[in-house]
């Protein structure tokens, strides 16, 4: 962003979210000693040295919802998405099992799945998703009728404490993009207490982070 806002305050949750769903500052896995407890993490950016006289970042255990809820926003090219179509794959017991299973087995870390009534939709790392689909052809060749991968994709993800809570967050968001000309051609919202997040096309990436961030922070 060409004009960041410096934040006072991150949960664990969200500062673990926004660096799972791309912010490289600090690993996602960071907080996991710290819940339950109350020790505050403070994030000063030492590249700059005038930077240690500010007030720093402090990431804690208590909530503090802005007032128009989305905090940060934040994206990954790191992904693509594995779809498996067929009649009935989202609700026929086993298949999302065996999916995971074979994946795991492979080694393959899926980071999300979106599920329909005729189409699963697996988020997986682009490198894996070649590899992927051919597991998935041999273990499951009568209950998925077509395979196919959705490459040159971003996520783009929208985090802040009170998202489920105030009515509105998750149609403005869209709303922002959608505006820009850029086509969702994924979304999720719920999935956690504190992030909303949508694909689009890898050259709607930068477009669609900007629209975000005017809607609800540097407005």
């Amino acid at each position: 962003m060409d004009d960041p806002i410096r934040l006072e305050s991150l949960t664990y949750e969200e500062a673990a979210e926004l660096s799972y769903f791309g912010a490289r500052i600090i690993h996602p896995r960071a907080f996991e000693p710290l819940l339950g407890s109350d020790i505050p993490v403070r994030l000063f950016d030492i590249r700059t040295a005038d930077d240690l006289n500010r007030s720093p970042t402090v990431i804690g255990s208590s909530a503090n919802t802005s007032p128009t809820v989305i905090k940060s926003v934040t994206s990954s090219d790191e992904v693509g998405v594995l779809k498996l179509r067929g009649p009935g794959v989202g609700i026929r017991p086993g298949i999302m099992a065996e999916v995971a299973g074979q994946l795991n087995a492979a080694g393959i870390n899926i980071r999300s799945i979106l599920t329909a009534q005729t189409c699963i939709n697996v988020l997986l790392a682009p490198a894996n998703l070649s590899r992927s689909r051919s597991i998935v052809e041999k273990a499951l060749p009568d209950a998925v009728e077509e395979i196919t991968v959705m490459e040159e994709v971003s996520l783009v993800a929208a985090v802040g404490s009170g998202m489920l809570e105030r009515a509105g967050v998750w149609a403005r968001m869209a709303g922002a993009v959608s505006r820009e000309g850029i086509n969702m051609r994924l979304v999720c919202a719920g999935a956690s207490d504190v992030v909303a997040y949508c694909i689009v096309d890898r050259s709607d990436r930068k477009n669609a982070v900007r629209a975000i961030h005017r809607e609800f922070i540097s407005s």
